[in-house]
């Protein structure tokens, strides 16, 4: 009866509001986006591979069409176009595959357009926005941007053929290493070793050892010293081996539980 579904309802919801807490947020939702792009970054992890599920040493349930539209949105609100043409990409190819979506094929070209604009692939951009157009013949800025990217071809086209003069020396996008700042230098060892083990050379691997401490004379330690490993020499990476157990490891959890905050970073883009 009517009455009876009211009241199942009114359960429903009243159970639903006890547990929103445990609901993630909006933020959360961007957050965990923004995080795995990170990873993507710094484990150079194909795009492609990770929609299908083919995470490396693991096999997870293939993405959705929505799932690959909204980390491109995420990604091109932090302006990383790089990363917003990488999921477009797959949000196109995710469409097709799908019967029923409810991702518009107009709204990735828009946004996989700019993207291609602002990498410098003038040729595809303009070429989506002319599909663009034909699919949506009332979008506001269709025909301004295929104007403005047809200027830029044909400016691009007479450079090209010396009418503009010499080409002038474009700077490489990649930075001089001489001129990376030290925190540049130490991400990009740092990635690199995320990626795949850094070879070591002999002269710094004879250099490992194995040892015992006892922490400077520590009375816990003198009767059951720590083992320890060094791991790398510069910097200094020393593994210790059964400094806790297992039960205080959950007794840190559980301290450490009621502090935790989100994850900042320093960098404005992932």
């Amino acid at each position: 009866c009517v009455v009876c579904y009211l009241f199942l309802f009114s359960d429903f919801l009243a159970a639903m509001n006890e547990r929103r807490p445990l609901f993630p947020t909006s933020d959360d939702v961007s957050g965990a986006a923004t995080a795995l792009m990170r990873l993507q970054h710094t484990y150079a992890l194909s795009a492609a591979d990770i929609v299908d599920g083919m995470i490396p040493g693991d096999q997870k349930e293939p993405m959705a069409a929505a799932d690959c539209f909204y980390l491109g949105t995420v990604a091109y609100e932090a302006q990383n176009y790089e990363r917003t043409k990488d999921w477009m990409d797959q949000a196109l190819r995710k469409i097709d595959e799908e019967e029923n979506g409810d991702i518009s094929i107009a709204t990735v070209y828009d946004y996989l357009a700019f993207a291609e604009y602002k990498l410098g692939n003038l040729r595809r951009a303009l070429v989506l926005t002319r599909e663009l157009a034909m699919l949506d013949p009332e979008h506001e800025r269709a025909e301004s941007n295929i104007r403005h990217y047809e200027s830029q071809l044909a400016a691009k086209n007479r450079q090209k053929r010396g009418e503009l003069g010499e080409d002038e020396e474009h700077e490489s996008s990649q930075p001089n290493v001489d001129e990376m700042s030290e925190w540049a230098r130490e991400r990009r060892q740092y990635e690199k070793l995320c990626r795949k083990p850094v070879p070591m050379k002999k002269s710094m691997a004879k250099k490992l050892t194995c040892y015992y401490t006892t922490g400077k004379g520590h009375p816990r330690l003198i009767l059951k010293p720590i083992g320890v490993e060094v791991a790398f020499i510069e910097p200094t990476i020393l593994i210790y081996k059964n400094a806790i157990n297992e039960k205080e490891m959950i007794q840190l959890k559980e301290l450490a539980y009621s502090r935790l905050n989100r994850a900042t970073r320093s960098e404005e883009r992932f």
